[in-house]
C-alpha cells in the first residue's frame, strides 16, 4: 500500500469520526426507546455526500489557485497527476474524472513546489482573505 499524504488521511479520519458518532447517536436513540424507520437512518448516512463533495470542490479550487500561482500548464498538472489524456481545451473539473487518490498526490506535489519556490506553506484562508480584501478596495474606489 502506498503512502497516504497529510490531507488524505485527515479526510478519512474525519469520515470514520463522523460514521461513528452517526452509529453512537443511533445507538443511544435505540436506547431511550425511540423507534426509528429505516428512513432516518439513511438520511442521515446520505448527509454525508453533499459534504464529500464541498471537500471536492475545495480541493479544485486549492489545486486551481496553486497552479495559477505556480504557473504551471495543464498540460503539466496532467502530468503531475498522471491522470489520462483529456482535451485540454475544453477542461473542466467536473467533466473529467480524477480519482482522488490523484487528487491528493496532485495537490501535495503543488504544495511542495510552492514550498521550495516560496520557501513558505500556501496558507489557503490566507490566500482567500487577501483575495477579498483586494476586491472590496477595488468596488470602494
Amino acid at each position: 500500500m502506498k503512502k497516504m499524504g497529510r490531507k488524505e488521511i485527515i479526510d478519512y479520519l474525519s469520515g470514520i469520526i463522523y460514521f461513528l458518532i452517526g452509529v453512537i447517536i443511533f445507538l443511544i436513540i435505540r436506547l431511550l426507546g425511540v423507534r426509528l424507520d429505516g428512513i432516518y437512518i439513511n438520511i442521515y448516512f446520505l448527509m454525508w455526500f453533499p459534504i464529500i463533495a464541498i471537500k471536492r470542490k475545495k480541493q479544485y479550487k486549492r489545486i486551481d489557485v496553486l497552479r495559477e500561482i505556480l504557473d504551471v500548464s495543464l498540460e503539466e498538472i496532467r502530468e503531475l497527476a498522471d491522470i489520462g489524456k483529456y482535451d485540454l481545451m475544453d477542461w473542466k473539473w467536473d467533466k473529467s474524472y480524477i480519482p482522488s487518490r490523484k487528487l491528493y498526490l496532485l495537490e501535495d506535489k503543488l504544495e511542495t513546489m510552492y514550498i521550495i519556490q516560496f520557501k513558505q506553506r500556501f496558507d489557503f484562508k490566507e490566500y482567500e482573505n487577501n483575495r477579498k480584501d483586494s476586491t472590496q478596495i477595488n468596488i470602494s474606489k
